[in-house]
């Protein structure tokens, strides 16, 4: 199996979620009674639940934290925070950079979009910005430590990510000092505080139980080719979380109400709670049915996933950007005129831009300035190890 081929896969599933989301939020459904029932038919409607795809970015992230500790990858808390700072702060302020430029240059049309089809939720965009100090703020520690998001409402979860993934690390840790039974108990207490206290730490919680996991799965394949028995049974249970995962998530906000009947509305009678749930079995169902053999299925699908699974980081911290400006000013500038040929129209155009932009921001941010301003940073700061 290629290096997290079914994570990637897993993480364009992700990223195409939030954006459907998105769009749906700004533009609806295309005013379409076909289009409105095709959304709640079979598995579509996972699509759109925007909260169960940031569970799935979480999720991937602390097991990939957890991994590095279980591989001994892990350098030094020094370097692991100042590189995890780093590698937050310049997307946090090249977004909110792009997003105070487009706004100075009347560039966002939320409010006459807003206007065309009276949504309340998209005039709330881009009416009013704070100034360039603030800016700065929020790049330097308001995001990461407050979860602030005035420019770009979408970075509030890279606050999680900041803290989570340290989490993970001191996690993965402690587990590899415990006996499993130890690991057990620790799991179930801290899983009742995270549930009350703040449900999106669970994911880190349970990100580490599947680094754990997934490292056993891993040692299974090394001792050996699976037979056709082993994939057959790793295909079947595969499947069945697979399916079972979305029927749960489907009935998420059914399953939420009734317990909340029950006197469980704080934690348990959230919908966000079944959506962690269903991102852990989702993201072992993916494990093992490329086990079973999908990792060679797909083909231009496959790829195309692959491609978009790479940048997905990328395509979350444009892609609002786009909606709120190209997407806003198409559908302003041609309401009423075919409006759903034209929206399906906006749809993969804003999509090609989005893609396009997102492979340039990854070139910058990823590929020059990370690397210039690590290549700095650790010359000076941090010993080699």
């Amino acid at each position: 199996m290629k290096k997290y081929e079914d994570i990637t896969v897993l993480k364009a599933f992700a990223c195409f979620s939030v954006f459907i989301t998105h769009w749906l939020g700004a533009f609806g459904s295309w005013g379409s009674r076909k289009v409105n029932a095709l959304m709640e038919w079979g598995p579509f409607p996972i699509i759109t639940y925007g909260s169960f795809a940031l569970c799935v970015f979480l999720m991937i992230s602390g097991m990939l934290m957890a991994q590095k500790v279980f591989r001994g990858r892990f350098s030094s808390w020094g370097q692991e925070v100042g590189k995890r700072y780093l590698r937050l702060l310049l997307p946090i302020f090249m977004t909110s950079l792009l997003a105070m430029l487009l706004f100075k240059g009347g560039l966002f049309y939320t409010q006459q979009a807003a206007a065309c089809q009276g949504n309340e939720w998209l005039a709330g965009y881009y009416a009013a910005l704070p100034g360039w100090l603030e800016l700065i703020r929020e790049s330097l520690y308001g995001t990461l430590a407050e979860g602030v998001s005035f420019f770009y409402g979408p970075l509030w979860m890279l606050k999680y990510t900041f803290f989570g993934g340290f989490l993970s690390v001191i996690l993965a840790k402690m587990f590899q000092e415990m006996t499993p039974a130890g690991c057990a108990a620790v799991s179930v207490l801290l899983g009742v505080i995270f549930t009350w206290a703040d449900v999106y730490y669970l994911c880190f919680l349970l990100g580490t139980l599947l680094a754990m996991l997934l490292e056993r799965l891993e040692q299974l394949r090394a001792a050996g080719p699976l037979t056709s028995s082993c994939r057959l049974r790793a295909a079947a249970a595969g499947a069945v979380l697979l399916i079972g995962g979305g029927i749960l998530l489907r009935k998420s906000f059914v399953l939420a109400a009734v317990l909340s009947q029950g006197g469980f509305g704080y934690a348990f009678g959230d919908a966000l709670f079944t959506s962690v749930v269903v991102a852990f079995v989702y993201i072992l169902a993916f494990r093992l049915l490329w086990m079973a053999g999908l990792e060679g299925r797909g083909g231009i699908l496959r790829r195309a996933l692959l491609w978009m699974g790479t940048y997905s980081l990328e395509i979350y911290l444009t892609h609002w950007l786009v909606i709120s400006s190209f997407s806003c000013w198409f559908y302003s500038r041609f309401y009423g005129q075919t409006e759903k040929l034209s929206i399906g129209l906006n749809m993969l155009l804003s999509l090609a831009i989005i893609f396009l932009v997102s492979r340039l921001y990854y070139f910058v941010v990823d590929g020059v300035a990370y690397r210039a301003l690590w290549d700095l940073a650790g010359s000076r700061f941090f010993r080699k190890q």
